[in-house]
């Protein structure tokens, strides 16, 4: 990736989610960056492209930022704890506008946010809870119910239509899946741990 890409991604994945990208216009990010539109359009050829890696971008972000969390030679429960906080304070920094934009004008990247929303979570969570259980501080559970149960979770309670229909904020509904699935999970010597931390489970 050139310099100048890079400065203009940096640009829009900080822009994008505050503000929402589909009455931006590729005239504005060139004019507010110092660069000529011909400069900008060799770079990204349309706006749609420069939506699609900003959101590509976001997402590549998250998943390296969870899994510098999850790889932490901490305890489970923290590292856990860690990577939700980090999911959670992202969530938080995405607007209504944001959200609906992709939602409504990009649809096929709302798809793929979907997908790697998902595998995020479900590595962020698996691999803590197998750890976790092989030390005692999870209920050891069929894998593939709770599978089912974190994915059915998201996809009912995490996503722009139950939001939007309830007038819901994504980051309380976050909040209260996570410790849903915690409190339905935890061993007595996993409740005793999160205690000790003087904190709930999140923020």
């Amino acid at each position: 990736m050139t310099e100048q890409k890079e400065k203009v991604l940096n640009y829009t994945k900080q822009y994008f989610p505050l503000h929402g990208f589909y009455k931006t216009k590729m005239d504005d990010i060139a004019k507010e960056l110092g660069v000529s539109k011909k400069t900008l359009y060799k770079l990204f050829p349309n706006k749609q492209v420069l939506v699609e890696e900003t959101i590509r971008g976001l997402l590549n972000d998250l998943e390296s930022a969870v899994n510098s969390a999850i790889a932490a030679e901490k305890h489970p429960i923290k590292r856990l704890l860690e990577s939700f906080q980090i999911i959670g304070q992202r969530l938080m920094s995405f607007s209504d506008q944001y959200i609906i934009d992709i939602k409504e004008h990009m649809s096929h990247m709302w798809q793929e946010v979907e997908v790697q929303r998902k595998r995020i979570f479900m590595n962020t969570y698996l691999n803590t809870y197998h750890k976790g259980v092989e030390e005692g501080y999870f209920i050891p559970l069929p894998p593939l119910l709770l599978n089912g149960m974190i994915i059915t979770l998201l996809t009912n309670m995490i996503n722009i239509k139950f939001l939007t229909e309830h007038n819901l904020q994504p980051y309380p509904v976050y909040k209260f899946v996570l410790e849903f699935i915690l409190r339905g999970t935890l061993t007595k010597k996993g409740f005793d741990y999160l205690k000790k931390l003087d904190k709930g489970i999140m923020p």
